[in-house]
């Protein structure tokens, strides 16, 4: 008897795809200082200093005028260069005639662009670009957004084309790399209705994504009952795989295979077996007459990239249900 996936097996790529592409490079945005959005009167804020994770949205509305704005980590995307990470922004304002809307900046807040960090840090030196996407347009309004880092500067200016441009030959490592954001719009209409939508997207792509060879080590161990798990990764595929294999486990029962980004465990009750605090995806199986199954699990060429997996099996009798689950293992590409 087979049982269906929990999770698609494809969702394991795309679940951890956004924590670890672009090797091991991290980020995180931040207000660069007070941000905020104003429909006449009205104004919506966020503190300078402000950490996003995973997004932040603004809005203000007085009667016939509207204004909005975003910003979004934990962006990812596929490029012809490989996996892109990095940010997302955007800021939208509409207004009837006699109204004004635009985005605010500043303390204390005035017109003017918002302004937010985005820095970009690895382990080790990992080379490669800096993409910006910019959209936008305006009707008797202004629009715009501008990218810096260091002393190098990419302005655009909202006019209903698609703009991109980038920073080749960029390295991030330990001491980080900060990119500076802006973005803003503002319109007062006067005798017609005036408007303005952007939208920014900043991105991080490695030049070597072709990923490394992995290994898998033990983890935390577990109680007794569930089983012992094994595993070996293969890269010699498009995609690498981990070939697990759990022997001694509860027989005939109903088994999870959970993934998680990290090997942090709590113990379920005073059983002894483990159970990870933040799994992300999940795929079942069943264990033989002696408890024992094998499975595969596939993930995406990274490089640096870690996580942890375990087992848990289910057994259904009469009496009730007995769980118990495996030790974790961790798989490490280099």
């Amino acid at each position: 008897m087979k049982f269906p996936l929990l999770v698609a097996a494809g969702a394991l790529a795309a679940a951890l795809l956004p924590v670890q592409s672009n090797a091991q490079v991290v980020y995180t945005l931040s207000t660069a200082d007070v941000v905020g959005v104003n429909a006449n009167r009205q104004t919506d804020l966020a503190r300078g200093g402000t950490v996003i994770d995973p997004g932040l949205r603004l809005s203000a509305t007085d009667g016939d005028a509207a204004a909005s704005g975003s910003a979004a980590a934990r962006v990812a995307m596929r490029t012809p260069a490989g996996p892109a990470i990095g940010g997302m922004f955007s800021v939208r304002g509409l207004a009837g005639d006699g109204n004004v809307v635009g985005t605010l900046t500043g303390n204390p807040p005035a017109a003017g662009a918002q302004t937010y960090e985005l820095s970009f840090a690895a382990r080790r030196a990992v080379s490669g670009r800096v993409i910006v996407l910019f959209n936008g347009a305006a009707n008797n309004a202004r629009a715009g957004a501008s990218v810096r880092i260091g002393r190098v500067s990419k302005s655009f200016s909202a006019d209903g084309n698609a703009q991109r441009d980038a920073f080749d030959n960029v390295t991030v490592d330990s001491s980080g790399l900060t990119v500076a954001v802006s973005i803003g719009g503002s319109a007062a209409a006067r005798g017609a209705r005036a408007g303005y939508q952007a939208e920014l997207r900043v991105l991080f792509v490695a030049s070597d994504n072709g990923g490394g060879g992995c290994t898998v080590t033990g983890g935390t161990r577990s109680c007794d009952a569930g089983g012992v798990l094994r595993g070996t990764a293969d890269d010699s595929g498009r995609q690498p795989v981990v070939n697990l294999g759990l022997a001694g486990a509860l027989p005939n029962a109903i088994g999870i295979t959970l993934v998680s980004p990290a090997d942090r465990t709590f113990e379920i009750g005073n059983t002894g077996c483990i159970f990870f605090l933040h799994p992300i995806t999940a795929t079942t199986f069943q264990t033989d007459d002696n408890g024992n199954a094998r499975s595969q699990l596939t993930f995406p060429r990274i490089r640096g990239g870690s996580f942890a997996v375990l087992q848990g099996t289910i057994q259904v009798s009469p009496r009730g249900a007995r769980i118990a689950t495996s030790n974790s293992l961790v798989v490490d590409c280099n």
